[in-house]
């Protein structure tokens, strides 16, 4: 019935990036929670149409994330079950960290005690990426503290290039205002507003307006239509 079954591991490592509890997730996909433990652990089989209805649960459609929402993921310093998830669904990652609005410059430890990231590619998809404890407090201990970036994540790349004579190893973050930061931080996010903040970063190319029409499956033809009625 269904011709997609999802690796375990994969869903294992989106259950535990997840802000909801296993419960919840248990739950949204009508499994028993004991059952879907055991099921994680090896210790008993989970029918496929379950499987599915967890695969739906947790955003994956067909083998890939899908692409009409913003996926918040909390992850440890031990970046091995996100490193997983963008291996197998988030391919050619592109980085970009968020903090508060504020004048003052962002220095690196500004970065690390305000961790959250932007993930998004040219599938569509986006995710917003939250370090659950702030490193801060051990940067006078270690110059290669694990931090959301493609130093740390393989595959990955940061969205804008570092300016030239910077001595920051990261590009100027985006900013949020206060309101919108706390909204993010808890998960609450909408795609508009990612989209317009993170397009705000970038400047339209050829290749922008061709990814998109890639991502919305529009042939050449209808994308030549879209143009020539926009003209006419």
């Amino acid at each position: 019935m269904y011709d997609y079954i999802m690796n375990k591991d994969i869903l294992t490592a989106l259950i535990e990036l997840s802000p909801l509890s296993m419960t919840k997730i248990a739950v949204l996909a009508e499994i028993d929670q004991g059952n879907l433990s055991y099921w994680l652990k090896d210790k008993r089989t989970l029918s496929s149409e379950a499987q599915h209805r967890l695969t739906v649960v947790l955003g994956v459609e067909g083998g890939e994330l899908v692409t009409d929402k913003v996926f918040f993921r909390k992850t440890e310093r031990d970046f091995s079950r996100l490193q997983q998830v963008i291996d197998s669904l988030f391919s050619k990652a592109k980085i970009m960290p968020l903090v508060k609005q504020r004048v003052k410059r962002y220095e690196l430890s500004d970065l690390f005690a305000q961790p959250m990231t932007a993930l998004t590619n040219n599938s569509g998809q986006r995710a917003v990426i939250v370090l659950k404890t702030p490193i801060v407090k051990d940067l006078k201990y270690s110059g290669e503290l694990p931090w959301l970036s493609p130093v740390f994540l393989a595959g990955t790349a940061w969205l804008q290039e570092i300016e030239n004579g910077s001595s920051m190893p990261f590009p100027t973050p985006v900013q949020l205002d206060k309101a919108m930061y706390q909204r993010w931080k808890s998960g609450d996010i909408k795609v508009d507003e990612f989209n317009v903040l993170l397009s705000e970063t970038q400047s339209v190319t050829w290749n922008t307006v061709i990814d998109e029409a890639i991502r919305r499956n529009m042939s050449p033809e209808q994308l030549l239509n879209v143009v020539s009625n926009i003209i006419n």
